[in-house]
């Protein structure tokens, strides 16, 4: 039978208590309540019985083990591992774990129980409530105590657990906080996000950086503040300026918008990816030659990504109130997405609630998919999902996505279309342009940022209005495809076929129903699988000849000098 190697244990708790007395300066040291030599002496005369776990939401395996506990934790080892020596001596290390943990604290640890497992889903240990579940080498590197630590004091973000694992255990290092963040470059890494925590998706110089942070910003917090308001510390942006101040950093590190969102992510890996992600309820895997590999850009990117999710759920929940619920709660489900190769589409498949991303602005646009799925797809309504999804999607773009050609001016963005498509702008194109853009500034709301949402505004309302007076030459169908063109279809007529229409005239068209029937109306008819002719009493064909006529009589004046 395989033989593991543990730590000399009786060394290790002399050394440990000199530690300990000597530790925590500032600090005020409580004498712990674990009476460590009586349940030592427990431990090695416990008697070990058979037990089991059984498979639960939080950890779905069902194996058989091998028990012993005694105050304050109960340790399994599974069967397949089990060796009595083995489990008695992690038995002792527990104990001197929490010990370490309670003289640091001053407080005293709650109840945990520790499964030693062959292997955990996510290779790296697991913390599930109380529960712990980590391999025999876990303990012997000691990399098992960070999940202990969240277990015992329902610690929840990474970064506090490996804060105060690092105050407790850490060794100390030459590295001058105060010079690392005097480089603007390393300003993100104070976040001590998961990102940089984990040795998967950072350097090592950044992963030592932020877990020596991450123990820095614990110290302050504990010596400063006190346990509770370290505990509640949830976003390390609450500790930031005052630690900042301590060290006499300034301007603190600035924090992206979100970040406590991200404090807790576990990593994982899988064939054919660079790793996986777990966030909350998602699901991100990274493949391998996949646009986001740079982990502040990751970072940044999950940031971004929960803090437009904000902004999408607030505009449903104003104009679309009678589908809150059924959004609110499909955010809640559990959501994949794939991070792929950028020469690709980003699509969504809502049925498995997954999602393939191709490039970082389309997220929210994709994640309206799902939130807003109809129930019965009717043909000649196929273009309503794509309005709605760009609806409810752009005001995220604009805040975390931003474009650069619409505002740099008109030149600047004629130059960009040639580039992209290899071509020099033809007469029509020119003058189909000179009216998207005077549209543009006219909707344009006060950001420093492209407006997304009224660009694709003034070019859905100027492709509806010059359809049959304007050629479709190149430049202009690299955005003008019809989402009857996207899904495989043919295209057809405009008039005839509501899936023709390109994505920003879908928008358009919607809105203009929105003005004559109420947002709230339109979408509850369509999530509902109801024919809006039955619904309004208005044909496809009646109700896209009088957006025409609409938008004509708001804008023929301001296009008509063109």
């Amino acid at each position: 039978m395989k033989r593991h190697r543990w730590f000399c244990i009786p060394l290790l708790l002399m050394i440990l208590s000199a530690v300990l007395l000597c530790s925590c300066a500032g600090t005020d040291v409580q004498q712990t309540e674990i009476d460590t030599i009586t349940i030592a002496e427990d431990i090695t005369t416990q008697e070990i019985v058979e037990s089991s776990h059984r498979r639960e939401e939080g950890y779905m395996a069902a194996f058989n083990t091998h028990m012993l506990s005694v105050a304050p934790f109960t340790l399994h080892m599974e069967n397949r591992i089990y060796e009595e020596t083995a489990l008695r001596e992690a038995a002792k290390m527990l104990l001197s774990d929490l010990s370490a943990f309670e003289n640091t604290t001053g407080v005293k640890p709650e109840a945990v129980t520790v499964y030693l497992v062959g292997t955990t889903p996510y290779g790296c240990p697991q913390v599930v409530g109380s529960q712990v579940f980590c391999c025999p080498e876990d303990f012997e590197s000691g990399t098992y105590r960070e999940a202990l630590a969240g277990a015992v004091y329902a610690l929840p973000s990474v970064w506090q657990r490996v804060g105060l694992t690092e105050f407790v255990f850490g060794e100390e290092t030459n590295i001058s906080l105060k010079d690392y963040y005097g480089d603007s470059a390393h300003t993100l890494t104070a976040s001590c996000s998961a990102i940089h925590l984990s040795p998967v998706l950072s350097d090592e110089e950044t992963v030592l950086a932020a877990r020596l942070t991450a123990k820095s910003l614990a110290a302050f917090a504990l010596e400063n503040e006190g346990f509770s308001a370290f505990r509640e510390a949830t976003d390390p942006g609450t500790v930031l300026p005052g630690w900042s101040n301590s060290l006499e950093i300034s301007p603190a590190p600035s924090l992206p918008a979100g970040s406590a969102d991200v404090a807790e992510l576990t990593l994982g890996m899988k064939k054919g990816a660079v790793c996986v992600l777990r966030v909350k309820n998602f699901t991100v895997t990274i493949l391998e030659g996949s646009w986001m590999l740079d982990p502040d850009g990751l970072y940044n990117w999950f940031c971004s990504f929960f803090g437009g999710m904000d902004m999408v759920l607030e505009q449903i929940a104003a104009e679309a109130p009678s589908s809150f619920d059924i959004a609110e709660q499909r955010y809640t489900e559990p959501i994949s997405i794939v991070f792929d190769n950028p020469y690709g589409y980003s699509y969504t498949y809502p049925t498995q609630n997954k999602i393939i991303l191709t490039k970082d602005n389309a997220i929210w646009h994709e994640m309206v998919h799902l939130l807003l799925e109809e129930i019965v797809v009717i043909e000649e309504q196929a273009w309503m999902e794509e309005a709605l999804a760009e609806h409810f999607s752009y005001a995220a773009q604009t805040r975390y996505a931003s474009t650069r050609y619409y505002s740099e001016g008109f030149d600047a963005y004629l130059q960009f279309f040639e580039e992209v498509s290899d071509k020099e702008a033809e007469a029509d194109d020119l003058l189909y342009h000179q009216q998207v853009w005077k549209l543009y500034q006219s909707f344009r709301t006060e950001t420093e940022n492209d407006d997304n949402e009224a660009y694709c505004r003034a070019y859905g309302i100027v492709s509806l209005l010059s359809e049959g007076q304007l050629k479709r030459t190149q430049v202009r169908k690299l955005y003008d495809k019809s989402i009857a063109f996207k899904r495989g279809q043919k295209e057809g007529s405009k008039k005839t076929s509501g899936s023709a229409l390109t994505y920003p005239e879908a928008m358009v068209m919607f809105e203009y129903l929105g003005e004559r029937y109420g947002k709230d109306a339109v979408i509850d008819a369509f999530l509902n699988g109801n024919s809006l002719e039955k619904t309004f009493g208005s044909r496809y064909s009646d109700y896209y000849s009088a957006a025409i006529d609409y938008y004509t009589q708001r804008y023929a004046t301001l296009l008509s000098a063109d």
